[in-house]
């Protein structure tokens, strides 16, 4: 044999396998494996639009610092998540994760042990990308092979959908993003996993499957079961027209507020976000607008060894501001209207059909249920990490789990409005923007009401879109001529569709017109209106009702002296008896406070407002920082925003010696009977007194002759932290007839002491020995001369110079021979003792 024989018979064998393959329907899978491989390319375009959209819109709001540098800062590599590394890396991860990939990483971590940790985030443009584009492309392998059969379609699709995961696994795992770790191994983060792969080959084999047999000719009962096509197709209708219009007012409000807080760059920093969180947007927009519920919520072990434990915030429409969720409502009610007169038009159900009666009821309602299943998985964000040492920890944004229910009720409502508000209000709608939908059925005056004619087609081959072979295929109608079947299909008896009761559309009259013109003025103004008022309600607000304005009112109210204003709009955490010196008499009184003030900055999320100011005190300028929470409306329309307790510096001030509880601050009388007190560590009793900004000047009673009272004068700074406590105590200061007075009591107790006759005097400076003798008398020869010493608090030490006093003292002594003598003994003397000055007049020595 040659080999040009053997050539050919290769060849012929090859034939011969590609008619075997054939005549079962497998065709040549090339075409199906090339869309799934553009299905990738387009996915990953819309990948890197939707970061670098995001990524400008972060530069917007963050002046372009907040993507600089993140990865040598945070990683401390030069390649981590900046420049081209990300740039090749990032879209191919969130291809994988529109393919319903998980993003994350496993490892040995020291301490640790095997750590995972991954991040769940369905991109949806890129996911509605890989769909469309199978979809298209298998249109377009269909009209490339339009002898496939359905085998030969179903092996295709699949073996495309498997090229299509094997790519989106390689490329993801591929495209790594490493993580330095200094030593502790090499680790990298990727959504390379059988998450991805599993999801990328359901979603390209299913894309590819539908997209083949888009075009297939419809079965005899498909009338019956057509509305759940269309029913699908009007549920996409309304999530895309609710999240346009409800996004669009949204939007609108956050720029009208942006910019009345001096934002510019956070109006259109969320349009950018639109890309990369679009089925984030469409999930949350129709869901709120069903009035559903979305939660945040964190649970796991992990939380609880941190000392958070678990904890569920849910949010609906009516969290936002009224301008908000009013005409949010509003506008979804208007798009249940529309869609379901777009339901309505040349909508036909088959006549006589229960199955196509009740079918005509259910489908929207479970369609509408599927789209819920649906937003649920689009709106859902997860954060999970597990440690093989410390347990697992999770955290999650997602809609509730009854959110299919409520779209069910949606549906239900807009089959019922299709049905009965939808005929009145067709015939004011333009045709045109009607017949997009589907083409009109035909009329019920001129539909057949026998079997139904099939048009003279060459019927399918055995086993092409569900004919296999064997079949017999329809039955052929007796009274039809045997000749006639090769080139006609017998009649299939199935009653025509009829069209559903719709309004028949006619010219208007003038007078129609008129109203018709008057009410789209009407509604037109009252439009303007809502919007006139909404940017209203926000400037007002803004004006006078933002977080800078409350700050604004505390701030004025201490510069002018209105403490007791500014107590109502920041109420110190004191007790009501502490707070003596935060009134408007203390206020009036106190100068050197801030004499100015401006609001550098406004940050506001969710409830929380942090204000930023700028005060003056004394030519010294100094920032503080004011944190606000929203706990209300003002006037049912415009946000009460609370000042949280301002932290502010303290006075210890010790009470009056002499038992008394009023002392004068800055020359203002004040009542310290109601104050808490407490015992400091000397045994003192004081209390805490909160105080505002200024200079002070405190007094204490003063009923002593002898005594002067000393002001104590201490400054309070403004801005930042508290300071050091101040202090002010009972402060005097012996005048000159109290040094006398002193003098002459000191003269007067020695005098006393030498009156008795004894050694050692009780209570007294001076005292002596003698063997023998323990009786006798004492003379004061030299007085000591005495200072004080002012130790505080109204306590003063009196002392001598050492050995300045003199005393003698005289005794008799027995001799040897029992005589008696007179001797003297003289001994010196100082003074050392504590002095308290009452307020009656009398003076207390204490001698050490």
């Amino acid at each position: 044999m040659t080999g040009a024989d053997a050539s050919r018979q290769a060849a012929d064998a090859a034939a011969q396998l590609g008619r075997q393959l054939s005549a079962i329907g497998l065709v040549n899978p090339l075409p199906s494996l090339a869309v799934a491989g553009v299905g990738y390319l387009v996915a990953f375009i819309a990948a890197v639009f939707a970061l670098l959209s995001a990524g400008i819109g972060v530069a917007i709001v963050g002046g372009g610092e907040a993507t600089g540098d993140l990865g040598q800062e945070v990683l401390g590599a030069e390649e981590a998540f900046t420049g081209i590394g990300a740039l090749i890396r990032l879209p191919f991860q969130v291809v994988a994760l529109g393919t319903f990939g998980s993003y994350g990483l496993d490892a040995m971590i020291p301490f640790a042990g095997e750590v995972s940790m991954s991040l769940r985030f369905l991109p949806f443009l890129v996911t509605a990308a890989l769909v469309v584009t199978c979809l298209l492309g298998g249109s377009f392998v269909r009209r490339r092979q339009p002898a496939s059969r359905l085998l030969g379609v179903a092996v295709n699709s699949v073996l495309g959908g498997l090229v299509l995961a094997l790519v989106v696994l390689v490329a993801a795992r591929i495209a790594a993003q490493p993580i330095p770790t200094g030593g502790i191994g090499d680790f990298s983060v990727h959504a390379a996993g059988p998450d991805a792969f599993f999801g990328a080959w359901l979603l390209g084999s299913a894309s590819l499957l539908l997209g083949q047999l888009r075009g297939a000719p419809r079965p005899a009962w498909w009338p019956v079961v057509a509305d759940l096509s269309a029913g699908a197709r009007l549920m996409a209708v309304h999530a895309l027209a609710l999240m346009v219009v409800v996004g669009i007012w949204i939007w609108l409000a956050h720029a009208v507020t942006s910019i009345a807080d001096g934002e510019i760059g956070a109006v259109f920093a969320p349009l950018f976000a639109v890309p990369l969180l679009l089925g984030h947007l469409l999930a949350y927009a129709t869901g709120l607008s069903a009035l559903s519920s979305g939660s945040a919520g964190i649970s796991g072990s992990v939380v609880d060894l941190v000392g958070g434990g678990a904890a569920t915030e849910w949010f609906t429409v009516f969290d936002l501001e009224w301008y908000v969720w009013l005409p949010t409502l509003l506008l979804s009610l208007a798009v249940v209207v529309g869609v379901s007169v777009l339901w309505n038009h040349a909508r036909s159900i088959v006549p006589g059909s229960v199955a196509a009666l009740l079918i005509s009821w259910t489908a929207l309602p479970v369609v509408f249920f599927v789209g819920g299943i649906i937003a649920l998985v689009l709106a859902h964000v997860g954060i999970s990490v597990q440690a093989s040492t410390v347990g697992d920890g999770r955290a999650a944004l997602s809609l509730a789990p009854w959110t299919p229910v409520l779209f069910g009720i949606a549906g239900a409502v807009v089959e019922v409005s299709s049905r009965f508000l939808a005929p009145i209000l067709a015939p004011f709608v333009p045709a045109a923007m009607l017949s997009w939908f589907r083409r009109p059925a035909a009329s019920a005056a001129t539909a057949p009401s026998g079997p139904v004619p099939v048009p003279e087609t060459e019927p399918p081959a055995p086993g092409q879109y569900g004919i296999m072979p064997g079949d017999a295929g329809p039955a052929a109608d007796p009274a039809t001529p045997a000749s006639a079947a090769p080139h006609q299909r017998a009649a299939v008896p199935v009653a025509a569709p009829v069209p559903a009761p719709a309004a028949v559309a006619r010219p208007l009259s003038a007078k129609a017109r008129r109203r018709v013109l008057a009410g789209g003025i009407a509604v037109g103004t009252l439009a303007v209106l809502a919007v006139a008022a909404t940017i209203a309600i926000g400037v007002v607000s803004s004006m006078f009702f933002s977080p800078g304005k409350q700050v604004e009112a505390y701030l004025g109210a201490v510069q002018d002296g209105d403490y007791g204003q500014a107590v109502s709009i920041s109420p110190p955490n004191v007790s009501h008896g502490q707070r003596v010196l935060l009134s408007d008499q203390i206020g009036a009184a106190t100068e050197g406070g801030i004499s100015g003030y401006t609001i550098d900055s406004v940050e506001t999320e969710g409830e929380i407002a942090t204000v930023t100011a700028t005060l003056e005190q004394d030519g010294v300028r100094s920032e503080q920082v004011f944190v606000l929470e929203r706990t209300g409306r003002s006037f049912l329309l415009f946000p009460h925003w609370e000042l949280e307790d301002v932290q502010l510096a303290e006075v210890y001030t010790y009470l009056p010696m002499d038992g008394s509880r009023v002392i004068e601050v800055n020359g203002v009388s004040v009542d310290l009977q109601d104050v808490p007190t407490e015992i400091d560590e000397e045994g003192f009793e004081m209390a805490r007194l909160p105080v505002l900004p200024g200079r002070y000047t405190v007094t204490y009673p003063n009923d002593s002759p002898y005594l002067d009272q000393m002001p104590i004068e201490f400054s309070i700074s403004a801005g930042g932290d508290p300071v050091e406590p101040a202090y002010a105590f009972p402060s005097y200061e012996v005048n000159a007839e109290g040094e006398k007075a002193v003098s002459a009591q000191v003269v007067a107790d020695l005098d006393e002491c030498a009156q008795q006759e004894v050694t050692e005097p009780d209570g007294c400076p001076f005292s002596t020995y003698v063997y023998g003798a323990d009786s006798g008398t004492w003379s004061i020869t030299t007085y000591p001369e005495v200072t004080l010493t002012n130790m505080g608090e109204g306590y003063f030490y009196a002392e001598s110079e050492y050995g300045s006093g003199e005393a003698v003292f005289t005794y008799q002594y027995e001799q040897w021979d029992g005589t008696t003598t007179e001797e003297t003994r003289t001994t010196s003397f100082s003074i050392s003792a504590s002095v308290v000055f009452a307020a009656d007049g009398s003076i207390a020595i204490d001698y050490m």
